[in-house]
C-alpha cells in the first residue's frame, strides 16, 4: 500500500505499493538514517538539501544545478517514475530556480511544489492536471501568499492537498 510520512518543512517519505522509498527535500530536522531508494531536492536551500541525512545509498535527484538553474529529470526508480518541471522561488529570491517534482506509481500521481513562488503557467497547469496529491508550501512568507496558494490549488484541482513548509 502507498504511504506518505511528513518530517517537517518540505520533507516527506513517499513509499510505493512495492515499498520503493523516496525522500523529498530532506531538511536539518530529518532524522538521520531514514533509508530510501532516491532523494529529490527541489531547491538548494539548506532546509531542502540535507541529502546526507538519508541512508541506504539513494539516487540523488537535484532539480536545480549548483548554479541555481533548472536541471531536467526524467527517470524511474524501481516502480516510481519521477519527472520535474522548472519554476521559480518567490519574488524575494529573484530568478532563483525551483523544481516541481512529480512522482507516478501505479495509478497514483503526487506532485511536490518545492518553494514555488508564482502561479502556475499554462504549461505547468496542463502537466499537473492529473495529480492526485498536491504538496504545497503554505508559509506565505518567502513563497506564495495565501490567496495565491488557493489559486494554485484551484489550477490543479487535486483530490488531496497536503500543506507543507510551515
Amino acid at each position: 500500500s502507498y504511504f506518505v510520512e511528513w518530517f517537517g518543512h518540505s520533507s516527506f517519505l513517499i513509499q510505493s505499493g512495492s515499498e520503493t522509498r523516496v525522500v523529498t527535500d530532506p531538511n536539518l530536522d530529518v532524522t538521520p538514517g531514514i533509508a530510501a531508494d532516491a532523494v529529490t531536492v527541489s531547491n538548494d536551500h539548506i532546509t531542502h538539501n540535507n541529502v546526507g541525512a538519508v541512508s541506504g545509498d539513494p539516487v540523488i535527484l537535484r532539480g536545480i544545478t549548483f548554479r541555481q538553474t533548472w536541471n531536467p529529470i526524467r527517470t524511474t526508480v524501481k516502480d516510481i517514475a519521477i519527472v520535474n518541471l522548472p519554476s521559480q522561488r518567490g519574488p524575494a529570491w529573484g530568478t532563483v530556480a525551483n523544481s516541481i517534482f512529480i512522482y507516478e506509481m501505479g495509478s497514483l500521481c503526487i506532485a511536490h511544489l518545492g518553494n514555488l513562488g508564482h502561479l502556475l503557467t499554462p504549461e505547468q497547469e496542463k502537466v499537473l492536471n492529473r495529480v492526485d496529491v498536491l504538496m504545497t508550501p503554505i508559509d506565505a512568507l518567502t513563497n506564495l501568499g495565501f490567496e495565491d496558494v488557493v489559486k494554485v490549488i484551484e489550477q490543479v484541482k487535486p483530490p488531496v492537498v497536503i500543506p507543507m513548509h510551515y
